[in-house]
C-alpha cells in the first residue's frame, strides 16, 4: 500500500464572496459526496472538466464577444456547485452548513472564474496520481 492511499489531502485557499474559503480534497471526499448527492464524484468530475475542455476549444475559434456568451448548462453548474461544497465541507466540517442551499445561499456571489482552476487542481492531484502498482486512472485534466 502507498502512503498516499493512507491519508491523501490536498488543500486550495479562495475568495467566495469576498471570504476566504478553504477547499480541501481527502479520501473522505468521494464517501461524502456519494452519501450527500447519491452520485459518483470521479464521474461528476470528469464530465465538468469534459465541459471545460469544449469550452477551451470552442473560445480559441471565436471572438471574446462569442467567448462571453458561451455559459454552461444548468446540470454542469450544478456539478461544479456540489463538488466545490463537498470540498468546502471537507476543508471545515463544522462552519460549513449541512445543506448544500444553504452554503450557497451564504455566499453573495460565486466566482466561478477565479474557484473553479482551484476546484480542478485539487480534483486532478486526487484523480490522477499514479504509481506502478495502482493508479485511480482518471484522465480528468489532459494536459497540452
Amino acid at each position: 500500500m502507498r502512503k498516499a492511499d493512507t491519508v491523501t489531502r490536498r488543500k486550495e485557499q479562495c475568495e467566495i464572496g469576498g471570504k476566504s474559503i478553504p477547499l480541501e480534497i481527502a479520501e473522505s471526499t468521494p464517501v461524502f459526496y456519494r452519501k450527500m448527492f447519491n452520485r459518483d464524484m470521479a464521474k461528476d468530475s470528469k464530465r465538468l472538466c469534459r465541459k471545460l475542455q469544449k469550452f477551451i476549444k470552442f473560445s480559441k475559434n471565436c471572438t471574446e464577444q462569442e467567448a462571453r456568451r458561451y455559459s454552461f448548462d444548468r446540470e454542469t453548474l450544478i456539478i461544479y456547485s456540489r463538488i466545490s461544497y463537498a470540498l468546502a465541507k471537507t476543508a471545515n466540517p463544522q462552519t460549513v452548513p449541512d445543506s448544500l442551499d444553504e452554503w450557497i445561499d451564504g455566499i453573495p456571489e460565486f466566482p466561478i472564474r477565479q474557484v473553479l482552476p482551484k476546484v480542478l487542481r485539487l480534483l486532478a492531484s486526487f484523480y490522477c496520481q499514479t504509481n506502478s502498482t495502482n493508479s485511480r486512472g482518471c484522465n480528468i485534466v489532459k494536459k497540452n
